[in-house]
């Protein structure tokens, strides 16, 4: 798990750990990303982001520079460079889930700085906010219409294939390929027995989480398209990366995802089924002796699970809230027995950047979900409400993991593709090009959407 940020600001390394193969590889994914078309830029930065160990870093006057934010600045000046001035840069303009990200990513930044007061809590947030808003804007701009959804799909179709091969044979040999490649940690960690593989990733509950939350994106491709052998890769890598991870969060994932996907068919009663789930958690907060999140304890799928942690993290949390809603709070790990780890995306929200950023990530959360309920709705082609769904399914799947895991290192990366495929998804489902420049709150039922259809298928880091 993440450290707590009271011990360091920064990643504590005093000197580069920059390997000559992730050396070459950040050259040649900044080579590509200038020279190919727009539309092929997202295949290479996909690949390095998710392919490299995310500590490949530049040690320079007491900063570090990690490779991942070098590439993201090169794609980000890309875009700014040798865009077209005709062409917005935003896929369907500056939307409402892009300013509540703004003002979260900024809110948390403020927070953080104003809780430590000191010069390595600003140099600490000014990484975040590289991370944050380089990463998420340059997906935006990559992200443009469901051609572009399903060319990542398949980007990350190659991802979850290499990421699925060196877990297997860390699993069997117990030697993380990545890190005999590029150094780190070798050896992965086990718990009663059970071989944790991690890939390339910090953690194997991320390495877990990124399995699950893929599933449903594939499913959608083997359901959608033509391309059912790639899409098939996919599933079984993806389910690979879930269970030789070892944990029950990722598996969570895939099943919440698998399960919203299946209630398709009740796509015309979800304001039903949302009033369903809050009755049976009121039902469970009555029956119950403790409080309604002490149901985590109860999750185990892999043995040794420590679901009682997480309960009582958000218990500790809910207790503390004095200590943190204002600005968070450094002392969370004086609550009680392993609450430093901060396990949990809501908790961390807390402690990191107090109520209001808080709020607003819960709010960027909803918003997307209405965003992609309301497209949804909206749509008049059958193709395209199916890839709404499936972003709401995916989404979905991301709240499974936010209770098991607070996301970092590469991870994040997939959460802030998924923010931008909604208002890409939604764009085409209005009726409207992805790449205009919406300026009116609402959309005219009247244009014809037929031509922007696709065509009906035949079926975190510390500085």
């Amino acid at each position: 798990m993440q450290p707590h940020p009271n011990i360091t600001f920064g990643a504590g390394a005093t000197a580069s750990t920059m390997s000559s193969i992730g050396l070459v590889a950040m050259i040649l994914a900044i080579i590509l990303m200038w020279l190919l078309p727009r539309k092929w830029v997202i295949a290479p930065f996909f690949l390095f982001t998710f392919l490299i160990p995310s500590d490949q870093q530049f040690y320079v006057a007491g900063f570090h520079l990690f490779a991942d934010r070098i590439v993201i600045l090169c794609g980000c000046l890309r875009f700014l460079v040798r865009r077209s001035p005709n062409q917005p840069i935003l896929a369907a303009g500056f939307t409402a889930i892009d300013k509540i990200f703004l003002l979260w990513a900024f809110c948390r930044a403020i927070a953080f700085v104003l809780l430590y007061r000191e010069s390595g809590a600003v140099v600490n947030q000014v990484g975040f906010l590289w991370d944050a808003l380089g990463g998420y804007f340059l997906v935006r701009c990559l992200i443009r219409g469901p051609e572009d959804i399903r060319r990542t799909a398949k980007v990350f179709v190659v991802i979850a294939v290499v990421m699925a091969g060196c877990m297997l044979y860390e699993h069997y040999k117990v030697e993380n390929v990545f890190a005999l490649l590029m150094g780190g940690k070798i050896a992965p960690n086990i718990r009663n027995g059970s071989v944790r593989a991690r890939g390339v990733f910090e953690q194997e509950i991320i390495a877990s989480t990124f399995g699950g939350t893929l599933v449903p994106f594939f499913l959608w491709l083997w359901i959608g398209s033509k391309a059912r052998i790639v899409a098939v890769l996919g599933l079984i890598s993806s389910v690979i990366i879930t269970i030789t991870a070892s944990s029950s969060t990722g598996i969570s994932a895939a099943a919440v995802g698998i399960g919203t996907l299946c209630l398709w068919p009740l796509r015309r009663h979800v304001r039903w089924i949302l009033w369903g789930l809050v009755a049976a958690i009121l039902g469970l907060a009555i029956v119950m002796k403790a409080p309604v999140w002490f149901v985590l304890a109860r999750v185990d799928f892999v043995g040794g699970s420590t679901g009682w942690d997480r309960a009582n993290l958000i218990d500790q949390c809910v207790r503390h809230f004095s200590s943190w809603w204002l600005v968070g709070t450094a002392d969370n790990d004086t609550w009680g027995f392993f609450t430093w780890d901060l396990c949990n995306q809501f908790v961390a929200e807390a402690v990191q950047g107090g109520l209001v950023t808080l709020i607003l990530f819960v709010l960027l959360i909803t918003r997307s979900f209405q965003r992609v309920g309301v497209a949804r709705k909206r749509a008049r082609h059958r193709t395209q409400q199916w890839l709404l769904w499936t972003i709401g399914c995916i989404l979905c799947a991301h709240l499974a993991g936010f209770f098991g895991i607070s996301y970092f290192d590469q991870m994040k990366n997939w959460w802030f593709a998924t923010l931008a495929m909604i208002p890409a998804a939604a764009a085409a489902s209005a009726g409207l090009p992805s790449a205009a420049r919406i300026r009116s709150k609402s959309v005219s039922n009247e244009i014809p959407v037929a031509r922007f259809a696709e065509p009906v298928a035949a079926g975190g880091r510390r500085s």
